[in-house]
């Protein structure tokens, strides 16, 4: 079966919320990517015969965020430099929007840095790395 862009958003109508639990603020308009590296400890177990064996660990998640640092009190560059080293936040990614249906992950966490980077022909952009400090929750919207 073939997709259409019907069928498949691309990533156009990403999602990405930061805050305090149950308000949040949408910050999607100034985000330009988010990459979320959602991965499993693991240890070598004690095995047979040749081949290593491995036991799954805990589940952990970080997210690099990039952005265009832009004017005002609403740009994302300055609320995830506001919420930067302070107490875990709530974080909500919707990888294809928030209509009904579609996947959400959300998870407590910290800004773990943000890096301004400006270059003279271009744009002022940012990156930030958030750190899962709990649960993962995996649902949809």
């Amino acid at each position: 079966m073939a997709f259409t862009d019907a069928d498949v958003g691309h990533g156009k109508n990403m999602v990405f919320k930061a805050g305090t639990l149950s308000s949040e603020t949408d910050i999607s308009q100034y985000i330009d990517s988010v990459n979320v590296d959602d991965d499993t400890d693991e240890a070598q177990a004690a095995g047979t015969g040749a081949w290593k064996h491995f036991k799954a660990g805990q589940r952990g998640l970080t997210a690099t965020v990039t952005g265009t640092i832009t004017k005002g009190a609403s740009d994302a560059y300055l609320i995830l430099v506001g919420i930067w080293g302070t107490e875990e936040k709530s974080f909500i990614y919707g990888p294809d929007g928030d209509g009904a249906g579609f996947p959400k992950k959300s998870w407590q966490g910290f800004v773990k840095s943000v890096k301004p980077a400006a270059d003279v022909n271009g744009v002022p952009k940012f990156t930030a790395t958030i750190r899962c400090s709990g649960t993962i929750t995996d649902s949809t919207w």
